[in-house]
């Protein structure tokens, strides 16, 4: 008996071996190059990405690990039908397409995210400062509507429904920067998986579109003190302080006859530094974050042939896998035309 390569080759045709041998070791090469970036996507919060390509590593595995018992079969001497076997590797060749395409668009990604990092650096630091703020702003609106509750004179009424406009109003802004990463991380998955992938939950829409909202929020935060309503609550709150809320001035007027008087005042110290402290980041950054939308979207441009194409040969891989009746999930593959040596 011959070896492997012989009794392939005879049972299958010349040059058979060698191409499965080929074909393996490109797989090895882009099977943990494809686990690398499931890492890397997963890191920011591209989740729909991460999960497909997580997908496209199992098929390519279960099909090779298939191919394989089939062409094992044949070397020790069972007889399978060469158009099975055919059905099989062509198969297998689409499987492998799929994932070394996921490796392309993960490259040209990551790639793109490094030429563009220094306009996007201060994304996670802005995130951060905008979670603070937020969760501040619940605390002292809570902290107001208590006292809104309490206290009973007009004029100190009125300064406390005012500021809760302010605050209200304030909120969906920064709840958007809140989110910028989860922004981004959706658009990263849109790119990678083309537009059919891009409505985003919260009914915010496109992920491309909270990118903007984003970049939009970093300027409407930043205007909240020359608002209408932080205007309104500078001349008719008592006082002409410039603070987040503009009353600050005259707190103790405000919250005389208030016994939790020092809670409300600890509430707004805590919000308004952390909303200078945004801010001074904001200004600080702002040139980087005008570019933001631009930049992202010439890298977005380069990326849309290519996830359009992954997404082709993926349709491909799902229409052949059905027409020969490829089982799906974990179970192997059963070689009907086997034929025991005797």
């Amino acid at each position: 008996m011959g070896t492997a390569a012989q009794t392939i080759d005879g049972a299958l045709g010349r040059g058979w071996y060698g191409e499965w041998q080929e074909l393996e070791r490109r797989r090895e090469a882009a099977g943990p190059r494809l686990e690398r970036y499931e890492r890397q996507l997963a890191a920011i919060h591209a989740d729909k990405a991460a999960e497909q390509f997580l997908k496209d590593s199992f098929w390519l595995a279960k099909i090779a690990r298939d191919y394989r018992q089939g062409l094992d079969l044949i070397a020790k001497g069972n007889r399978l039908d060469p158009r099975e076997v055919g059905q099989i590797h062509d198969l297998y060749t689409i499987a492998l397409g799929v994932v070394e395409l996921d490796n392309e668009l993960c490259q040209g990604l990551f790639a793109g995210l490094m030429a563009i990092g220094f306009t996007l650096f201060p994304l996670g630091l802005l995130q951060y400062k905008a979670e603070r703020l937020r969760r501040l702003t619940l605390q002292l609106k809570a902290e107001l509507e208590r006292a809104a509750k309490q206290v009973r004179e007009a004029d100190a009424q009125l300064a406390i429904n005012t500021a809760l406009s302010v605050v209200s109003l304030a909120l969906p802004e920064i709840s958007v920067l809140a989110k910028g990463a989860l922004f981004f991380g959706q658009l990263v998955s849109d790119q990678l998986l083309g537009s059919q992938s891009a409505v985003y939950h919260a009914g915010v829409g496109t992920a491309a579109q909270g990118v903007s909202a984003f970049a939009d929020a970093t300027e409407k935060v930043e205007i909240l003190r020359t608002s209408t309503a932080a205007r309104v609550a500078r001349s008719r709150a008592f006082g002409a302080g410039a603070s987040f809320l503009g009353f600050t001035s005259d707190l103790d007027e405000v919250f005389a006859t208030y016994r939790y008087k020092d809670r409300v005042a600890k509430a707004l110290k805590q919000t308004e530094e952390a909303y200078d402290s945004l801010m001074a980041d904001i200004r600080r950054y702002k040139h980087r974050l005008r570019g933001l939308k631009i930049a992202i979207q010439r890298w977005a441009a380069t990326m849309n042939s290519r996830a359009a194409e992954a997404a082709r040969v993926r349709k491909l891989l799902e229409a052949e896998s059905r027409r020969i009746r490829y089982p799906s999930g974990f179970l192997p593959y059963q070689w009907r035309s086997l034929v025991r040596r005797t």
